[in-house]
């Protein structure tokens, strides 16, 4: 009887220890304590450059920064596609999908893009370094994440991310491998580059296409580098 007594004076505010989580369904609005920003650039300075938080003026830091990133950019190691020129556009303003690739290289990250409004991820590097997770929110405004990535996630294609970003380069893989263009190969010769680095030729049972061999033994080669 006691406890039925107890349990009826309880105004059971228990509930309110809850942490809410920006990966429950329908949960859009930023965390209204944490700095937001216009370009998703600011969120790699923020997250790296020491000065920026004690900057009096956050925009002239980042500016500033960008500048000095773009007038010391070495790309002997990237793709040709990748040019020294597209970066330095890129980094000149604002939300431009080369400089997001650019900066995991310069600040030795894995930027991890979450769309608050779609509920999607995106990936915007394979290489293993600190993971920094942006994300955009319904305000057109970016937040750094500092929750942990849930273990399941399933990265949707980039291509979604032209809604958000200036997407000036149709791929994250932008580092050089040892492997010539598609056309000088054979598909034998393929299958056997593939089998010295353990890359199945076949997939849910059929043999692979020229295409998605070459696709994934770029990818274990580009991956190597990294």
């Amino acid at each position: 009887m006691e406890l039925i007594n107890e349990l009826k004076e309880n105004n059971h505010t228990f509930t309110s220890k809850i942490r809410d989580s920006l990966f429950i369904e329908g949960h859009v609005n930023m965390d209204e304590s944490k700095e937001s920003y216009k370009d998703i650039c600011e969120c790699f300075i923020a997250n790296n450059e020491i000065e920026y938080s004690t900057h009096p003026s956050k925009d002239t830091f980042t500016n500033t920064k960008k500048l000095e990133i773009a007038s010391d950019i070495d790309n002997s190691t990237f793709t040709k596609t990748f040019s020294k020129n597209m970066i330095q556009r890129g980094l000149q303003k604002d939300n431009h999908y080369s400089s997001v690739l650019y900066l995991n290289h310069y600040y030795k990250v894995k930027c991890v893009i979450y769309n608050s409004v779609t509920h999607k991820y995106y990936k915007t590097s394979v290489k293993e370094a600190p993971t920094l997770v942006c994300m955009f929110g319904n305000n057109n405004q970016w937040t750094i994440m500092n929750e942990d990535i849930p273990q399941d996630i399933v990265y949707s294609a980039n291509d979604d991310l032209e809604h958000i970003l200036t997407m000036d380069s149709n791929t994250y893989m932008i580092f050089k491998t040892d492997l010539l263009a598609i056309g000088k190969y054979k598909v034998a010769e393929l299958e056997g580059k593939a089998k010295e680095l353990d890359i199945p030729l076949t997939i849910n049972g059929k043999k692979k296409t020229k295409k998605t061999l070459y696709e994934d033994i770029n990818l274990k080669l580009y991956q190597q580098l990294i």
